[in-house]
C-alpha cells in the first residue's frame, strides 16, 4: 500500500509542480484515489470533497508557500479509515499534513537556487543542453517536499494503528469537574466549521466592488428551495455575461485589427521564424514553466527553458546569444496559466528584432498585471468554482465528480495557454512597432532626461 501511495503522490505532485494541467493535486481528486487504494472509494471521495471547501481559501500568493491540499488529504484519508473516526475529526491530521508539508516546500524552493546558479555557469561555458536538464531536475525537491511528509505520518499510521486508536478512544469523553467533554466530537465541530473559514478566505479575495453584487445575487439564489445545482450554474454563467458585457464587446467591436489587407489573419508573415509546430513545442514546454520554482528568482530558469529552444534558432552570434540567455535566466514570476501571454509576446517581439533591454521592460512589465489578473480570475474564481462543484456533486455520492473536475479544468486550461501563445504571438509585432516608434522614443527619451535634471 505504500508504494502506491508513494506512486500516486509523485504523480499528484509533478501535475502541481508541471503547472497543473489535470488539477490532480486537489483534495477532490486525491482523496478519491487515496481511498481506492485503500479499499474504500465512497470515503475517500466523501473525505475529499469535505476537504475541498477547506482548502479552497488556501492559494499560493508570490511564490509563497501555503498548506498543501494533496498532502493533507491523503494523511486524512488514511486517518479515518485507519482509525475510524469522522471526517471532521480527520480534519486535524489534514491540517498537520499540510503545514509539515508546507515546510518541506520551502526548504526545496531554498534548495531550487542551487539549479539557477548551475544554469550560469551553463550559459557561461557553453553548455546549452545542460539547461533543460537543470530545470526539470528542480521538480525532485518539490516532489520530495510532498512525499516525504506523507510517507513518514503514514508509517506512523500503519505501524501504531493500535495504539493510536486506543488514544483516540481514551480522549473521546474527558471529565472536567461534573461536565463531560467529547473531544472528538469538539474536533469533528472544529473540522466543519474550517468550511466557513476556507469560504471566509475565499470571499476576502473575490469580493470587490464589481463582484460584491454578483456574490449578492448568488448568495439568495443558493438559498432558494428546490433549485438544483445546475440551474444556479446556468443563472450565474447568464449574470456574469451580463454583468460584463461591456468589456466582452470592448474586446470584440474591432476585429478587422487583426486582419491583414488581403483578408488574411495576421499571425505569421514570410519572415517568422517559427512554424506552427514551433508554437505548439512553445506550448508544451510551457508546462514546465515552475518546474524549478525558488526563492531567488522564482520561474526564471522555467522561462529560460521555455525559450532556449527558439533562442538558439534566432541569435547566430555566440556573445549574444550568451546576453539573451543571461537576460531571461533573471527574476520571473506570474501565474503559470497565463504565462503563455508573456511568453508569445516575447517570441514575436524578439523576432521582429526588439532589443534586450526592451524586451526586459515587456516582460518585467506584464508580469505584475497578468499575475494579478491571474490570481483573481482564475485562482479564486475559475479553480474554487470547478472543484467546489466537483465537490458538490461528490458529497451527493456521484463516484464520476473528480473525473468531471478534471475534464472541465484540463479542457479550459489547456485550451486557454495554447490560444493565449497563438494570440501573445500575434500581438507582439504590434508591440515591437509601438516600443520602436521615433516619436515615443523622444518622448521617452526626453522624460527620463527631465528625471535625471
Amino acid at each position: 500500500m505504500l508504494l502506491k501511495l508513494a506512486l500516486v503522490i509523485i504523480v499528484v505532485s509533478l501535475d502541481w509542480v508541471f503547472s497543473s494541467p489535470f488539477g490532480l493535486w486537489r483534495p477532490l481528486v486525491e482523496g478519491t484515489i487515496t481511498g481506492h487504494i485503500i479499499g474504500n472509494v465512497n470515503a475517500g471521495l466523501m473525505i475529499g470533497s469535505f476537504l475541498e471547501f477547506i482548502y479552497m481559501g488556501y492559494a499560493s500568493i508570490c511564490g509563497l508557500s501555503f498548506p498543501e491540499p494533496s498532502s493533507g488529504t491523503t494523511i486524512a484519508v488514511l486517518a479515518a479509515l485507519i482509525l475510524g473516526i469522522s471526517a471532521g475529526s480527520s480534519v486535524a491530521f489534514a491540517m498537520a499534513a499540510s503545514l509539515l508539508a508546507m515546510g518541506f516546500e520551502y526548504a526545496a524552493k531554498s534548495f531550487n537556487v542551487f539549479f539557477i546558479h548551475l544554469a550560469d555557469l551553463a550559459i557561461d561555458k557553453g553548455k546549452y543542453d545542460r539547461i533543460p536538464i537543470l530545470n526539470v531536475l528542480g521538480a525532485v525537491p518539490l516532489v520530495l517536499s510532498r512525499l516525504i511528509p506523507v510517507l513518514l505520518i503514514s508509517v506512523m499510521l500503519i505501524i501504531s494503528k493500535n495504539n493510536l486508536s486506543l488514544v483516540v478512544g481514551s480522549i473521546g469523553m474527558v471529565n472536567i469537574g461534573s461536565h463531560y467533554i467529547d473531544l472528538m466530537m469538539v474536533l469533528s465541530t472544529v473540522g466543519v466549521a474550517l468550511i466557513a473559514f476556507g469560504i471566509a478566505l475565499m470571499v476576502k479575495y473575490i469580493a470587490n466592488r464589481r463582484n460584491i453584487y454578483l456574490l449578492a445575487i448568488g448568495s439568495a439564489l443558493s438559498i432558494i428551495p428546490n433549485i438544483n445545482l445546475w440551474e444556479l450554474l446556468l443563472m450565474a454563467v447568464v449574470l456574469s455575461l451580463i454583468f460584463n458585457i461591456s468589456e466582452i464587446l470592448r474586446v470584440m467591436k474591432d476585429p478587422s485589427s487583426d486582419i491583414d489587407a488581403d483578408g488574411s489573419e495576421i499571425i505569421y508573415k514570410a519572415n517568422n521564424m517559427l512554424s506552427r509546430r514551433d508554437l505548439f513545442k512553445a506550448f508544451m514546454l510551457s508546462w514546465l514553466v515552475q518546474a524549478s520554482m525558488n526563492y531567488e528568482r522564482f520561474q526564471g530558469l522555467g522561462f529560460l527553458h521555455n525559450i532556449l529552444f527558439f533562442e538558439r534558432k534566432l541569435r547566430v552570434n555566440y556573445n549574444e546569444l550568451k546576453d539573451w540567455l543571461r537576460m531571461h535566466n533573471d527574476f520571473y514570476y506570474t501565474i503559470p496559466q497565463l504565462h503563455n501571454l508573456i511568453y508569445g509576446v516575447v517570441i514575436s517581439a524578439e523576432e521582429a528584432g526588439l532589443n534586450i533591454n526592451d524586451v526586459r521592460y515587456v516582460k518585467a512589465s506584464l508580469m505584475i498585471p497578468v499575475l494579478t489578473m491571474g490570481q483573481s480570475a482564475i485562482t479564486y474564481a475559475l479553480l474554487p468554482v470547478i472543484f467546489i462543484t466537483g465537490a458538490y456533486l461528490g458529497l451527493h455520492g456521484y463516484i464520476y465528480a473528480p473525473l468531471v473536475a478534471v475534464g472541465i479544468w484540463a479542457s479550459i486550461t489547456w485550451s486557454l495557454k495554447y490560444y493565449l501563445t497563438i494570440i501573445g504571438y500575434k500581438y507582439g509585432r504590434k508591440l515591437n512597432a509601438i516600443l520602436t516608434n521615433s516619436r515615443l522614443s523622444v518622448l521617452i527619451s526626453n522624460l527620463l532626461s527631465g528625471f535625471t535634471l
